[in-house]
């Protein structure tokens, strides 16, 4: 028997199973191309949080320094409010990313503020004002509602020493607000229909991107995002978004500066991984085309080995 003949002899059960490898090599191809998209998504969430993170840790220490450098200044230190108000609205137009640059005395009682004040503000029960009491150092304290200016702010405050340098008579305080975030994720190069969110411990929504007007304040606490990241605290998975839209979401804590015990939040970036109609058209596209071009191979097949058989 030559090789024509066991070519063509093959039984009809042999073709189909031709027909079923070609088919499981394409799936298994779709298969391996959707891992490495999920793969690539994850990266990339992962690369822009990791990002994000680390310019809030460079904003974190140049204030520190900034409040270092604020807590030597006469105006300051002596707490003169005519000319340190003055002085403060000044730095506040200088330093514009900050909300608000203040000074509070050993009681908790905001004394100078870049941003008027028109009545008494008690911090004394902020945690960037204990902290700052507790450690005689520069603290970070979580983000709030600012009593002055009404906006959601993290505020970094340092101490305010005695000539003896070890008695603190107040804090010196900057307040950063979120907008920062959205003016940064601004000008990031994010793949399409991509998100960035920051929640609380509570589940609380403080800012997102895009709409972030839409969801500041909201609290998707039980909804399966909010579930997965204060329960895992950091990780990864590909779920439904807030939006509904389908993402590979990467999650960590954002504020690791946080001392034991504080309350954390966390920074959610997701990375649509969701296909256009277009994208699946393509894709059945193509497995017909496989489909077809196999047909057409095994129907040519037949037609030679009919021709072969009756020449025989």
């Amino acid at each position: 028997m030559n090789l024509k003949e066991i070519f063509c002899k093959k039984p009809l059960w042999f073709r189909i199973f031709e027909i079923t490898v070609v088919i499981i090599l394409f799936g298994l191809f779709y298969f391996v191309h959707t891992a490495s998209l999920d793969a690539n998504s994850k990266s990339r969430a992962k690369m822009e949080a990791d990002l994000i993170k680390s310019v809030q840790n460079e904003i974190i220490n140049e204030s520190h320094y900034t409040l270092i450098a604020l807590s030597e200044i006469s105006e300051i230190k002596n707490m003169d409010d005519p000319a340190c108000n003055k002085l403060l609205s000044g730095l506040l137009k200088k330093y514009s990313k900050y909300a608000n640059i203040g000074v509070v005395d050993a009681k908790g009682l905001v004394v100078c503020s870049g941003v008027p004040v028109k009545e008494p503000v008690d911090v004394s029960d902020r945690l960037y004002f204990n902290g700052v009491l507790a450690t005689k150092d520069f603290y970070v304290g979580d983000y709030q509602v600012d009593r002055i200016t009404g906006r959601l702010v993290v505020a970094m405050a340092y101490p305010i020493f005695e000539d003896d340098r070890a008695t603190v008579k107040g804090v010196v305080f900057v307040s950063l607000p979120l907008t920062w975030l959205d003016d940064f994720e601004k000008n990031l190069d994010l793949p399409e229909n991509s998100s960035i969110t920051v929640i609380d411990e509570t589940g609380t929504v403080l800012t997102r991107y895009p709409d972030s007007q839409k969801w500041s304040g909201t609290s998707i606490y039980g909804t399966n995002l909010a579930r997965e990241v204060l329960l895992e605290k950091e990780g990864a998975i590909k779920l439904s978004d807030l939006d509904g839209v389908t993402r590979m979401i990467y999650f960590s804590r954002w504020n690791d500066y946080a001392a034991k015990g504080e309350k954390y939040s966390y920074i959610v970036v997701g990375i649509a991984t969701s296909k256009s109609t277009s994208w699946y058209l393509g894709q059945f596209a193509m497995l017909f085309l496989v489909i077809f071009v196999t047909a057409v191979i095994i129907w040519k097949k037949r037609s030679f080995c009919e021709e072969y058989l009756s020449q025989k």
